[in-house]
């Protein structure tokens, strides 16, 4: 390099030797660049780092959400995993249980906050999930046969008038909380977004209008 702030004349000439369609700047330093061209938020943490310092809050608070749903996204959970039956009408709130855990996660956006805290949206799946499903025996013995034919249920066990089903998932969701850099404590789990990934698929694909 030449004076500062500029190139050095042999170097110029070159360029211009050249004729280059492309337009060329001149970065004194590489903290310029960092500033000019690396987004700080998009860096506020360590991508290969979060995945495992992160494991156990997603887990337990994604095995939360699908116990807790609202009602609506019960509903809709419900109408997936016994898509080939149509309406079960009487169900028992789910309960799930995480038996493999987080295969892939991806960071959507990150923003440094007050107070050390780093918003960050993600997605990520639960690798396998069960999943068990109070029924009246009355509605399975009526639906036995498309109940046992669901590529979700596992097992169905009947007591007492009530007929527990097993099944296993694999959840994906598009999730949001914060991250305190002091503390290392993440606080407000959100769902966006939940959906079953199909076996073949992959969360990228599940989730594709994220990443285009």
């Amino acid at each position: 390099m030449g004076k500062k702030g500029q190139f050095h004349d042999d170097l110029l000439r070159d360029i211009e030797s050249k004729n280059l369609s492309c337009n060329i700047h001149l970065i004194p330093s590489l903290q310029e660049f960092l500033k000019m061209h690396v987004d700080s938020d998009q860096h506020a943490l360590d991508r290969n780092k979060a995945e495992t310092d992160f494991s156990s809050f997603l887990e337990e608070n994604a095995i939360k959400f699908l116990e807790t749903a609202e009602n609506d996204t019960t509903k809709s959970l419900i109408g997936i995993l016994f898509s080939n039956i149509g309406i079960i009408s009487d169900y028992s709130p789910v309960t799930a249980e995480v038996v493999e855990g987080i295969e892939d996660f991806y960071f959507v956006k990150t923003e440094r906050l007050d107070n050390h805290d780093i918003y960050i949206s993600c997605v990520f799946e639960l690798r396998i999930v069960e999943l068990k499903i109070d029924i009246s025996s009355r509605e399975f013995e009526t639906n036995r046969d498309s109940i046992l034919r669901s590529d979700f249920i596992f097992e169905a066990e009947q007591k007492n008038g009530i007929t527990t089903t097993t099944m296993y998932i694999r959840p994906g969701f598009l999730a949001s909380f914060t991250y305190n850099e002091i503390t290392e404590e993440c606080n407000g789990f959100s769902v966006e977004n939940f959906a079953l990934v199909e076996r073949g698929r992959s969360l990228r694909n599940t989730f594709r209008k994220i990443f285009e």
